[in-house]
């Protein structure tokens, strides 16, 4: 295989991971939309001359579970969705890599299977795995909801001030858009990482060739972190390459892809440096994020 083929394998399938990172984070503002919507209704409804009453909390409360029981189970499909769309992504990408050089598609199902089980079951420190985490981040809002509203009551303030507060816990900074969007993204990227690192180590059965993973930092990188010092570790393969590579951190947008070498002789790996995507499909903002990439 050649390094334009390559690196062609490698760029499609890094703009199809920005397209389905823009289409996730899309549909995710969609369904904060929603419940903004239906709660600014439900207290223009539920107030009297302007203000909400004290016999009024009990039906706000109902509306508030109702309204986040229903974004949480909208949540939870997208998000298994976005997993399931990356890991299908990373596992197609390097299960051609494998195929352009070795010829053979053996790994591809049956890591995909593996890894989405890894994931959706995968526990963090906190003992918590996906579905926990979800539950918490939505119980945690309802009592944010239902604590404004109540000091609302209590205060005599206009149900146009509880709402505009709403709706900046909801949509803006630090509140419940920061912590769904961190949510599954941070998934994704560990669906991202934890494919790769498993279709590797299958690629290194009975291979002619020595297999690593390698973390290359993105254009887009802001500022000097911990992405930096990854991708420039050096485990005796060079900078980047390793055995198995470190986990992203959340929100990370650095690559981590395959690489290979003859077993004897000097590591001369794949020239990766012209994955830089096609950002044709990105919204503005996106644009201005990978000003780099173009």
């Amino acid at each position: 295989m050649t390094n334009q083929e390559y690196n062609q394998i490698l760029r499609q399938a890094r703009k199809k991971e920005l397209v389905l990172r823009k289409a996730v984070l899309q549909e995710n503002l969609e369904l904060l939309n929603e419940v903004n919507l239906k709660l600014e209704t439900a207290l223009a409804n539920n107030a009297i001359d302007g203000t909400l009453r004290k016999d009024q909390l009990v039906a706000m409360k109902h509306i508030v579970e109702k309204d986040l029981d229903t974004f949480q189970e909208a949540y939870t499909l997208m998000t298994h969705t976005g997993i399931n769309a990356q890991t299908r992504i990373t596992i197609e990408r390097n299960g051609t890599i494998f195929y352009e050089v070795e010829g053979t598609r053996k790994l591809l199902d049956v890591v995909e299977s593996k890894v989405l089980l890894d994931v959706f079951r995968m526990k963090e420190k906190d003992g918590l795995i996906l579905s926990d985490r979800i539950w918490r981040m939505t119980e945690d809002s309802k009592l944010f909801i239902t604590n404004r509203i109540q000091q609302g009551i209590l205060l005599g303030e206009a149900h146009g001030k509880v709402a505009r507060d709403l709706k900046q816990f909801i949509k803006g900074s630090g509140g419940l858009r920061y912590k769904s969007e961190r949510l599954v993204t941070t998934e994704m990227a560990k669906a991202y990482k934890h494919a790769n690192e498993q279709s590797v180590q299958m690629m290194r059965k009975g291979s002619k060739y020595m297999w690593f993973e390698k973390w290359e930092l993105s254009p887009a990188h802001p500022r000097p972190d911990v992405c930096d010092l990854q991708a420039s570790h050096d485990e005796g393969e060079g900078p980047g390459v390793y055995k198995t590579a470190p986990n992203r951190h959340p929100g990370c947008l650095c690559y981590i892809y395959p690489v290979y070498r003859e077993k004897r002789g000097e590591a001369n790996y794949p020239d990766a440096s012209e994955i830089k995507p096609d950002t044709t499909d990105l919204s503005k903002s996106q644009h201005k994020m990978f000003k780099e990439l173009k």
